[in-house]
């Protein structure tokens, strides 16, 4: 039925091959990031260790490889297919839907509305309409967390598997990332040195605390501090009816 079965098929294979490359690349290419800037903080609150690490530049990347090739020996073996089957269940039933949960959380309460609108007017020269916050403050949220619910709910209701200590690796898999973001989240200050506490952020939840400053760079290198008043309702308001310091700085 397919010309050339020989060409299609090793082509299929190479496109799998690629596929399976640039997604061990992306993985890599976070890991090694993430793990570098907590070296760096590490450096610059007097590590002599993460000093060492980062003075050579292969050695993060080498280590990072290294222990991803490690894990994914698992999925050669033999019961690989329910390895996948297990990982798989806990990250695309709970783990991405609570990742996308609070990013619509961080972009409408904790980083604000008026600062992405004045974001996408510096870097775009345009301003997201009411549509666009209210599907940031609202209507993404809810769709997230109905579906993290359900699938919570399935994810209980049918187990990838009825080994108990496989499924007790699964759980740790849903569990412990959040807690180990949660807890980074709250030790990590953010630009004016403050760190969040459970008050602050209850203060932006509800609208009423002060927003925090953010800075970012135009194009021609000047450096713009920005500071925002959150709306009233929480959604973006028309252009011209926010009110917005934005200043120069050297």
């Amino acid at each position: 039925l397919v010309p050339a079965p020989a060409v299609v098929n090793a082509l299929l294979f190479l496109m799998i091959l690629l596929l399976g490359i640039t997604s061990l690349t992306a993985m890599a290419e976070v890991s090694i990031s993430i793990v570098r800037d907590q070296a760096q903080e590490l450096m610059d609150a007097g590590s002599a260790h993460a000093r060492r690490i980062l003075s050579r530049s292969w050695i993060i990347p080498v280590l990072v490889c290294l222990a991803q090739f490690v894990l994914g020996l698992v999925f050669c073996r033999r019961s690989g297919n329910l390895w996948i089957d297990l990982v798989d269940g806990g990250i695309s039933k709970f783990l991405l839907t609570f990742i996308g949960l609070w990013e619509f959380i961080a972009v409408g309460y904790v980083f604000g509305l008026p600062q992405i609108r004045e974001v996408f007017f510096i870097r775009l020269g345009w301003f997201p309409g009411r549509y666009l916050g209210f599907i940031w403050r609202y209507y993404g949220p809810i769709v997230m967390l109905v579906l993290l619910l359900f699938g919570f709910e399935d994810y209980i209701r049918n187990p990838v598997t009825e080994v108990p200590w496989a499924m007790f690796i699964s759980w740790l898999m849903v569990v412990v990332p959040p807690l180990v973001w949660l807890v980074l989240a709250l030790r990590s200050p953010d630009h004016d040195g403050n760190f969040v506490s459970f008050r602050s952020l209850s203060g932006l939840l509800k609208g009423g605390a002060e927003q925090p400053r953010w800075h970012a760079g135009s194009e021609d290198g000047t450096e713009m501090t920005v500071t925002k008043t959150p709306s009233g309702n929480g959604l973006l308001p028309e252009p011209g009816s926010h009110q917005a310091e934005v200043q120069a700085a050297t």
